[in-house]
């Protein structure tokens, strides 16, 4: 007489109780993968605060946008100073982008072929934050329909004057709200070297744009600083709003590797870092190449991949 062996009960069979009568089921043992034992070596960051883990955006995703890009940023303030031109400002004009980069804030707003005035922006009783500097073309654009005129492209000869400064400031004011809540128009400015030293010493975005008035277009430039959710509002000392959010890029190392290299690249192949084991994580707001915002230890909590900060702000600079 043969007796079959009892088959080992399945969790869906026990509701997960692994016992069968007074004897206890082992299931046969299985190894460890690389991953399993990588992570069981990383530091164990268990005593962080609990909550579920932050989003990590998919990067496999080929069209990922980076949100906190140069060029996403100003579009978005070129799209908003063109609404204020169109409903506050009841001007026929729009604001249309053509590149963007990051630089100091005063020689992004001053280096222009063909500058005319500078209006500037900011919160009351604080630094300015945002700059429009408008050609002498453009400015002709705004000015001269304004008091009766043609306002033809092109005619940039005439010296700009302060009463062309007051006009004009008078005219694109409410474009100061295209910048933030609270901001308004602090100064404009028709002698450049003054318009610099009212400047910040702050890194800041440029946007060269072609705003368009009627028919015609001349060269603009918008100049702003770049505020983020995880840093304080230097402009109003307020903190940022509850709900905004931030692109958060944690980097351990960039590698300069030849193509040919890259090109051989197959599964079980090594690249070498040359970092020591406690090498700290950089933290960038902004995207890959934003703003270093803090430094940390590379740990796990649970199953999942952690950073504890370490150092953060002006820290950094020690």
């Amino acid at each position: 007489m043969t007796i079959a062996p009892v088959p080992a009960p399945s969790d869906a069979q026990n509701d997960g109780d692994w016992t069968l009568g007074a004897d206890a089921v082992i299931p046969q043992r299985v190894s460890l993968s690389p991953a399993e034992i990588d992570m069981l070596l990383r530091p164990d960051l268990s005593d962080m605060d609990g909550g579920a883990p932050e989003h990590v955006d998919d990067k496999s995703l080929p069209d990922l946008i980076d949100l906190r890009s140069p060029e996403t940023l100003a579009r978005d303030i070129a799209s908003a100073v063109s609404l204020s031109l169109r409903q506050a400002c009841e001007v026929d004009a729009v604001a249309l982008m053509e590149r963007a980069t990051r630089g100091d804030f005063a020689s992004c707003a001053v280096e222009m072929t063909d500058p005319g005035l500078v209006l500037l922006f900011g919160k009351e009783g604080a630094p300015v934050s945002a700059a429009l500097v408008v050609s002498h073309s453009l400015a002709n654009l705004f000015i001269e329909p304004a008091c009766g005129g043609t306002g033809l492209a092109g005619q940039n000869t005439r010296q700009l004057t302060e009463l062309d400064a007051s006009i004009l400031g008078a005219l694109l004011s409410p474009v100061a709200a295209a910048f933030g809540d609270d901001y308004q128009l602090c100064h404009v400015e028709h002698r450049h070297r003054h318009a610099a030293a009212l400047m910040p010493a702050r890194e800041a975005i440029a946007a060269d744009v072609a705003i368009a008035v009627g028919d015609d277009e001349a060269s603009a430039k918008i100049v702003f600083i770049e505020r983020t959710a995880d840093e304080t509002d230097m402009q109003g000392g307020q903190s940022s709003p509850d709900g905004l959010t931030a692109v958060l890029t944690a980097r351990l190392a960039r590698l300069s590797v030849p193509a040919s290299r890259i090109s051989s690249l197959k599964p079980g192949d090594t690249l070498l870092l040359g970092l020591p084991p406690d090498q700290p994580v950089d933290l960038l707001s902004g995207g890959r190449d934003g703003r270093l915002t803090a430094e940390g230890a590379l740990g796990r909590k649970g199953e999942k991949i952690a950073v504890r900060i370490s150092k953060r702000g002006p820290a950094l600079k020690s």
